[in-house]
Formats: structure tokens, sequence, C-alpha cells
């Protein structure tokens, strides 16, 4: 069912894409420079699905502990790891977990912050109960969840009404991954993927796709696939990579 609103939306539409692989630092520069291009007004939004390789990264309310493996065994993992500006814990991603980031005016949809979480952790509920998979979310975390574990993870920070960050969708990852970490600052917590559930998971393109209609039926706008991004990438300036030197630098801020 379509989200509440606490005010009336702009009716413009918000655009889609699908980026393929790409690397966690030209992401965040393309998701900076989106989110100046949203706050310009150039474009109201858009939803940038993809898959990384090997990161963990390290939200607002996480440090470096949260981090159990050691550097040596991040390295033979093939795992880099990032301090970025999102909000949550600490968190991994990698090849078959489908990832959104959503740079969006929240004016757009005419729903505050909550709503917006609330909208999200609906659309990712309705697109797995299509395919037979019942997911729930927890009052007081973030996320959606199957049979008590974690199947998707949100992490977001809003700042002039313009979203960044979003959602990362297990589908086919690797959840020996989540050994190394203490994820979403849960010691207990075990997650789960789609390919725990279903006997043939989708492909993530297509996955994407679906996702993407759903969020507009949810929030009652209309979707544009788009194959470009209305952006000019540079280098980030959110993200410190750990290394003996920038882990020292990361717990200063």
């Amino acid at each position: 069912m379509p989200i509440k609103r606490h005010a009336i939306s702009t009716g413009d539409p918000v655009h889609w894409t699908w980026l393929g692989r790409v690397g966690y630092i030209e992401t965040m520069a393309l998701m900076e420079n989106l989110r100046d291009a949203v706050e310009r007004s150039d474009i109201r939004g858009m939803l940038l699905f993809l898959e990384h390789p090997r990161v963990i990264t390290i939200g607002k309310r996480a440090n470096f502990d949260d981090i159990i493996a050691d550097e040596a065994e991040l390295a033979k993992r093939g795992f880099r790891v990032f301090s970025t500006d999102r909000g949550g814990m600490a968190t991994c991603h990698g090849p078959g977990q489908l990832i959104c980031y959503m740079v969006i005016n929240l004016r757009v949809l005419g729903v505050g912050v909550r709503a917006f979480v609330l909208g999200i952790e609906q659309t990712i509920r309705n697109v797995l109960g299509s395919m037979g998979v019942e997911a729930t979310r927890v009052d007081g975390m973030p996320g959606v969840w199957v049979h008590g574990k974690k199947i998707a993870a949100l992490g977001m920070r809003v700042k002039n009404h313009v979203t960044s960050h979003g959602f990362a969708l297990n589908v086919s990852y690797d959840l020996k991954a989540y050994d190394l970490i203490v994820p979403c600052g849960m010691i207990e917590m075990k997650a789960t993927n789609l390919a725990e559930h279903l006997k043939s998971v989708p492909v993530l393109s297509h996955l994407a796709q679906v996702l993407a209609e759903m969020f507009g039926h949810v929030f009652g706008v209309e979707m544009i696939k788009s194959e470009k991004t209305f952006t000019k990438t540079t280098e980030p300036t959110n993200i410190i990579e750990s290394d003996a030197a920038a882990r020292r630098k990361g717990e200063a801020a």
C-alpha cells in the first residue's frame, strides 16, 4: 500500500539507473555530485542501483572496533575498509548484493525522514513478498528481516531535505563476510540472503527494475529509467579509507 504523506508531493518524477559493479570511491563521488545537483534542483531525485566489490563501511555511530578481523585477514579476503558519513554502524558489501543509493529531495515525495524509511522497508518487503519470501520490519531496528535474520540493511543521511546513501539487499551475497565485523552494532545478529529462500535468485539488474517500480508505487511517484546520472564525477570528500594512519584519523574525527 502507498505510504502516508504529511505534505503534498511536487509531482516531479524520480529517475533510476542500473550501473553494474562500481567501486566504492567512484560511487561516493557520483553520489556527492548527484546530491549537489538535487540541491540545485537540476534533478529532483535519482536511485542508483549497483553492486560493489568487497568493502566494509563504517557509519557515523560506529568505529573501527566494530571490525573483528585484522588487516591481514581483510587483505586475504580482499576487503577494503572505508569510514563514511552515513548513519548506522558497520556493514559489508560485495558481489551478489544489490545496493541502492537514493539521492532525492523528500519534498518530491511529500514525506519526512521516518515515513521515507518506512516506505523503503515497505518497498523491499513488497518485492520479496512477490517472490514468495515473507519479510518483516522490527521497530527501532531499521532494515528488513526474514525469519529473524537480516536480509536488507539501511543507512542514510539527510541534509537540507535531500537524502543520500540507501540500502543493501542480500541476494546471493556470501554471508561469511559478516563474520569479519559486528554487523549493524549487533554481535548476535544473523544475516540471510535470497539464495537461502529461493531455488533460483533474480538477476540483479532485473531486481533493480522491480524495486524501482515498487518504489514508485509505494511513494506515488513516476519512475523514469535513465542512462545518465546528470553529474560530472569528481573526487569524494566524505570518506576515509582504512590503514593504520587513516584509522587514527577516523577515530579522531
